[in-house]
């Protein structure tokens, strides 16, 4: 938890400046759900267990909707269990603080890259299967 508390704090330290200042918090926990939605769906195409999610249309928008969806409870959990006032208490010296936000840059960029090549790799192993469907 320590690690997560960290990271929250970079994404609260870099969004409570300017004229994101009054929406530091919840950019904040927004900002690290997406990261984990993105390493959530990278596992969920490598691992191609998109069966495994309760409910999920097969088509159309309403299975971009239900994603959506699963976003929800981590936003709930962490809008309750992590406190606007511990996150402004929080200090840590200038030096660790542009280390981890260059690490957390590096994550969030590698994060992304490994989504996008795991998409593909979905894609071009499910390929006559999916095209199978769209022809029936």
């Amino acid at each position: 938890m320590k690690f997560i508390r960290f990271a929250l704090y970079l994404f609260y330290r870099h969004y409570d400046r300017g004229f994101t200042k009054s929406t530091a918090f919840f950019r904040t926990i927004s900002s690290s759900v997406l990261l984990m939605f993105l390493n959530l769906m990278t596992i969920y195409l490598l691992l191609s267990a998109f069966d495994l999610i309760p409910a999920l249309p097969t088509s159309g928008s309403g299975k971009y909707f239900a994603l959506i969806l699963l976003m929800v409870p981590p936003l709930i959990f962490l809008l309750l269990v992590v406190k606007e006032k511990d996150l402004q208490e929080m200090s840590i010296s200038p030096k660790d603080a542009k280390r981890g936000s260059w690490l957390l840059i590096g994550y969030a960029i590698i994060s992304f890259v490994l989504l996008i090549f795991s998409a593909f790799l979905f894609a071009h192993l499910h390929r006559p299967t999916l095209i199978r469907d769209i022809n029936h």
